[in-house]
């Protein structure tokens, strides 16, 4: 995230210099943050709920067990994914809200 602000600087600059509130500037951070997150945990489920059911559908040892996927770990893990989007997403949007347009507009 902290590369994205780096490349936007001049947008941020450009944004802020025609009104944008710091609100604005960290709305946008954080919810591309989340976004990229949220992307990045369905592909995940995807990859995981592929595997589980190839696995449910080949022979495994009894002692194994039955792979599957509790609603508990689904909840724990979208929980954990939307608190690292914030805290990934926080820090750079802090940064970028309280740019000086005019040093932003220089870069």
């Amino acid at each position: 995230m902290f590369l994205i602000v780096n490349e936007r600087t001049r947008e941020i600059g450009l944004r802020m210099s025609v009104g944008a509130r710091d609100w604005h500037i960290m709305l946008q951070i954080l919810s591309e943050a989340l976004i990229i997150v949220g992307l990045g945990g369905l592909i995940g489920f995807g990859i995981s709920y592929s595997i589980t059911f190839i696995l449910t559908h080949i022979h495994l040892p009894d002692w194994l067990g039955r792979p599957m996927i509790s609603d508990a770990t689904v909840i724990i893990t979208i929980s954990i994914l939307a608190l690292l989007g914030v805290l990934a997403g926080y820090f750079p949007a802090r940064r970028a809200a309280r740019m000086d347009p005019i040093e932003a507009l220089r870069k």
